[in-house]
This record gives C-alpha cells, sequence and structure tokens, in this order.
C-alpha cells in the first residue's frame, strides 16, 4: 500500500512538473538567444524601445530562477525534483514497470537491467546538478531579491562561509544549468510513463518564435521619434 500511495504521489509530482517545462524552455530560449548576441542587439542599441526589451530580459530572467528554486525546493511537502528522487530510490525499477503494464514487456530479455542502468542515470544526473554552485547562488538572489528583501540571508551564510563574492558565475553557467534541471525532468517522466518530452524540439520551436521576432524588428533607433 505505502508504494501504491508514493507512485501516485510520484505521478501527481511528475505531471506539475512536466507541466512547468514548457514554459521554462521558452524562457531559456528567450535569454540565450538575446544574450551576448550582437545581431539581436543592434536592434535596440541607443535606442528607448531597448529599454523595454531590457526588462523583458530581466522579468524572463526572474521567472527562471523562480522556476528552478521552486523545481528544486527540498520541502517535504514540495512537488519537486528532489521528492520525485526520494521515490526514485526508494521503488528503484519498480517505477518503470507502469510502462511494462502498457506493452514495453518487463520479461523482455535484459529489460531489468536497461531499467537500472536508466535508473542510475537519473541518480547521477541528480547528484551532479545538485552540487553545482549555481543552485546555491539563485536561491540566495531568489531569498534575499526575490522572494524577500534580505541582506546576509542564511542561505547566503550557510552556502558561502568564506564570502559570496567569489562565487565565480555567470549567465552562461546558469543557463547552463537550468537545461540540464529540464533534461533531468524528460528523464525521469520518461522513465515512469515511456513518454518522450524532446527538449531540443521544444526548444527549437521558441528558437523559430525569437527569429520571427527579431527579424522583423526594425533598428529602433532609426525608426522611433525622440522622447
Amino acid at each position: 500500500m505505502a508504494k501504491d500511495t508514493d507512485l501516485i504521489r510520484l505521478d501527481t509530482i511528475l505531471a506539475r512538473l512536466t507541466r512547468q517545462r514548457t514554459a521554462a524552455i521558452s524562457y531559456l530560449t528567450f535569454l540565450r538567444d538575446m544574450t551576448d548576441n550582437d545581431s539581436r542587439y543592434v536592434k535596440y542599441k541607443s535606442s528607448y524601445g531597448g529599454h523595454v526589451l531590457n526588462l523583458a530580459q530581466i522579468g524572463i530572467e526572474n521567472s527562471l530562477i523562480l522556476y528552478c528554486n521552486r523545481v528544486w525546493d527540498q520541502n517535504p511537502d514540495a512537488q519537486s525534483i528532489p521528492n520525485s528522487i526520494k521515490i526514485f530510490r526508494g521503488l528503484g525499477i519498480k517505477i518503470a514497470e507502469k510502462r511494462a503494464a502498457f506493452g514495453e514487456g518487463d520479461l523482455a530479455p535484459g529489460w531489468k537491467e536497461r531499467q537500472t542502468v536508466k535508473l542510475n542515470e537519473i541518480i547521477s544526473n541528480y547528484e551532479s546538478i545538485k552540487m553545482s554552485k549555481v543552485r546555491s547562488v539563485i536561491r540566495i538572489i531568489r531569498t534575499e531579491s526575490l522572494a524577500h528583501l534580505l541582506e546576509e540571508s542564511r542561505d547566503r551564510k550557510k552556502d558561502f562561509p568564506l564570502g559570496y563574492e567569489n562565487h565565480n558565475i555567470n549567465r552562461n553557467d546558469f543557463y547552463k544549468y537550468s537545461e540540464h534541471t529540464i533534461r533531468l525532468i524528460d528523464l525521469m517522466a520518461y522513465f515512469r510513463s515511456g513518454k518522450v518530452y524532446d527538449y531540443n524540439e521544444t526548444c527549437s520551436v521558441f528558437q523559430s518564435y525569437c527569429n520571427a521576432f527579431w527579424d522583423n524588428l526594425p533598428i529602433l533607433s532609426e525608426v522611433e521619434n525622440s522622447v
């Protein structure tokens, strides 16, 4: 009965995590497309309208920071990656038996061995991302700037006892961390249900939206009236 309850909870958590992934990929695609991109910057540099695009970039980046903090929430009641992994560790390949019930066939030669390899990959990826310094930095940003207005929060003192200023994290590090987080969710969801969540395909769709926007945007400083 306890195992059945755990599986029901896992399905609830994974449903929540996969619902949020599409929006997260849209945020990440927009940010990567705009950051350090001279062909984008030329469209809005030295313009009044460029301030709106800068605000959009800041707002979307904050949304991605909140997303990453939310899916890595360690509160026992949170619908998050850490709480999913607890169930993965506890139940092992039993989690994948849902797919077998729908015809994949747990009696096929080597099926259990293949699931064990996939499960170990999920756990390994989780441990690697969990140890990332980026995770600590964005938790501090969330605590001190977005959720509250604090200085020298407990998160800062705990994760950077020798000084936060030396964290050496940049935007591209954050974007890689975000991508790895989304890809981990995709792996967990596939292991449980067999449904493929194609990160690259979703990213390609949103990249086409970005291209359409920028390709049709004039050089703002050449067309806007003085303010």
